[in-house]
């Protein structure tokens, strides 16, 4: 994540010192800082040919405008205000709805290299298709003949949303597909590709007469968010090979995210129109430029982070009762389950913290975790769920009788040091939940001591 605002303070209180910035930003002062902020840049995956320009056309601005500062806050603030809109303007300025026939049958076709998440976004594209834009007859189609694999991937993607799939491993049974459609009364059809190393022209040239058979409505490039810098030079390839009309970034909940589709967008100017971010069927995204911009600049994105709970059918009820619980300092091993499993609603961890404001060193922090954070709730839930409904409300039995600890140890196949790190947090979330619940009920309470308890 690229905390813009924390590296333009950095930057500015440092020319400061040497008392060259006072009230105007002049070349040499644009050189300077421009210098520092472009290895940001180039840390978070932007291709160097777009960090370059981008500068450069922010050089450009403030130089024509000729602008007086007051003093570093109001450079400070000059900075990122033109970084930002400049950023958002890159990214294509709003969302970019699908392109959807009102008559006749809407036509997506999936293309990308290996391994950057085609057939999962194909999934993902159906059940978009079917919840928000309530189409009723969708197909997909696999047409990757190299992986034996993507067809029973796509066919285990769709089925339980109730869509037929098929394998057409031939130019001539994709024709005779197509001919068939004519007596069919489809909504939309997805086609997964298969995947392409980026110097094969030989699977491009297919690939373009793949083009020409299907005459999709939309041609979708899928790129992977952590492809880096070279993603810009392997979309320009495909681009050079048939016309692609959009963009969809997968694995985006990693944690240098979207300077790959900056630079994508930027140079090619084809709109980014969904992100991936998780692995779950629900977990594909809109893209709005405005948003990502700010989680990209760390200053979060709750919205979206709010609307993605509406999506995940999250138990309120449920969550309101563990709260009161957990203020009354009863809350139980039982309860920390249940909350474990609506936490994994939202997907990885990873994806849930980047939507949040960045904290500086305390971000880094948890993003660096995420992964091990995300290994031990699971390994605490295979251990809470080899107990028993008594042990589960009263955890302090593990610490008098040891027949029950090894009980559970032997069911789980855990360790026992993962038993007794679960009771451990258990006893200090309790202890924490009580000493906050006493201050929530307390009128006088200082709310600042409150939160203090909950970091």
């Amino acid at each position: 994540m690229l905390s813009l605002n924390r590296i333009i303070q950095k930057v500015v209180a440092k020319k400061i010192k040497h008392n060259f910035l006072a009230k105007m930003i002049g070349e040499k002062e644009m050189d300077i800082i421009f210098s520092e902020l472009k290895d940001e840049f180039l840390r978070s995956d932007v291709n160097f040919e777009v960090t370059t320009s981008f500068f450069q056309e922010i050089r450009e601005e403030i130089k024509s405008e000729k602008t007086i500062f007051m003093g570093k806050e109001e450079v400070q603030l000059e900075l990122y205000n033109k970084i930002k809109k400049k950023l958002i303007e890159s990214l294509g300025l709003e969302s970019k709805p699908l392109k959807i026939r009102h008559k006749g049958t809407t036509k997506f076709f999936l293309v990308g290299t290996n391994g950057s998440g085609k057939t999962t976004t194909a999934g993902k594209l159906v059940h978009y298709l079917q919840s928000k834009q309530n189409m009723k007859s969708i197909e997909t189609v696999s047409l990757d003949v190299n992986r034996a694999a993507a067809f029973e991937q796509l066919t285990q993607l769709v089925e339980p949303l109730g869509i037929k799939s098929h394998f057409l491993e031939t130019t001539e049974k994709l024709t005779n597909y197509e001919k068939e459609l004519k007596t069919k009364n489809l909504d939309a059809i997805i086609y997964d590709s298969g995947g392409i190393l980026p110097k094969d022209s030989e699977a491009l040239s297919y690939l373009r007469k793949l083009w020409e058979t299907i005459s999709p409505t939309e041609t979708i490039m899928i790129i992977d968010a952590l492809a880096g810098q070279e993603s810009l030079e392997i979309v320009k390839l495909f681009a050079d090979s048939i016309p692609l009309d959009s963009l969809i970034v997968t694995k985006s909940d990693s944690q240098s995210p979207l300077g790959a589709a900056l630079s994508a967008h930027y140079f090619l100017k084809v709109p980014i129109k969904f992100l991936g971010e998780g692995e779950a069927i629900k977990d594909l995204v809109p893209f709005y430029p405005d948003r990502i911009v700010s989680r990209l600049l760390g200053e979060g994105d709750v919205q979206s982070l709010a609307e993605s709970i509406e999506d995940k059918e999250i138990d309120i009820p449920t969550a309101e009762r563990a709260i009161f619980k957990f203020l009354q300092g009863k809350f139980d091993l039982e309860d920390l389950m249940v909350q474990l499993r609506e936490i994994r609603k939202f997907g990885s961890l990873k994806g849930v913290l980047s939507h949040f404001p960045s904290l500086g060193k305390i971000s880094e922090t948890l993003m660096n975790k995420t992964d091990e954070l995300e290994v031990e709730f699971k390994n605490w839930e295979t251990l809470i769920q080899s107990m028993t409904p008594y042990e589960k409300k009263n955890p302090k039995v593990f610490k008098l009788e040891s027949s029950r600890r090894t009980r559970v140890i032997k069911g789980s196949g855990r360790k026992p040091e993962e038993l007794n790190k679960l009771i451990s947090r258990w006893e200090i979330s309790k202890k924490k939940a009580e000493e906050i619940g006493q201050k929530v009920t307390d009128k006088s309470a200082d709310w600042t001591q409150i939160f203090d308890y909950l970091k």
